[in-house]
């Protein structure tokens, strides 16, 4: 994501000194800018899919060996919550199907600051579809071992550590996204609207 805002600023500041550019000129810009962002929005969807798919894969694995029923059941809520993200991402992080060529400038403008806007929501909501399964089957996964591990009269200082560093990683994850990815792809949509004119 870097690297884009350091393209457009790039392109915003080569663009400046040009007060009027030409309608094909912009045009073609808009289509870069929406090709761009669509190859970055799948490459990035790639990424997270095949992380999702080997936390199904390994903590389903886990829930299939786990001691204990509550720890089979938080095993397998984080093993599902992996196909959930997976389901997600493709449904709702996608940006639109298909481009047609003949759009005009307006209409690429209204696409491309749209698919901002809605990478932007998905970054602000990523506690409740992506952090929020994951970390409860998590909590269960390991209050399930504190559990067993009081009843075998053992210590539960395992379980304990584990939950406070997941809460730690989370928290990171989030404030990472909420803050940090939120905050450059707004400054990218705004270098856009200033680009582009309009809201």
């Amino acid at each position: 994501m870097n690297e884009e805002h350091d393209l457009l600023k790039d392109l915003w500041n080569s663009a400046a000194p040009v007060p009027n550019k030409k309608g094909d000129e912009m045009l073609h810009i808009a289509i870069e800018r929406t090709r761009a962002l669509d190859r970055q929005i799948a490459a990035r969807n790639s990424l997270e899919c095949a992380a999702a798919l080997l936390v199904t894969a390994f903590f389903g694995w886990a829930a299939l060996r786990a001691p204990s029923t509550l720890e089979q059941l938080g095993l397998a809520i984080v093993s599902l919550g992996g196909l959930w993200i997976i389901y997600y991402i493709l449904h709702h992080g996608r940006g639109p199907s298909q481009v047609d060529a003949g759009l005009d400038l307006s209409a690429y403008r209204k696409v491309l600051l749209e698919n901002y806007s809605r990478q932007i929501r998905l970054l602000q909501s990523v506690q409740f579809w992506y952090l929020g399964p994951l970390y409860a089957g998590l909590l269960i996964a390991n209050a399930g071992t504190a559990l067993r591990l009081t009843r075998e009269g053992r210590s539960v200082l395992g379980p304990v550590l584990t939950v406070a560093l997941v809460t730690l990683v989370f928290a990171a994850i989030l404030l990472l996204n909420q803050r940090v990815g939120v905050g450059r792809m707004r400054s990218v949509r705004k270098e856009l609207v200033q680009l582009f004119g309009g809201e």
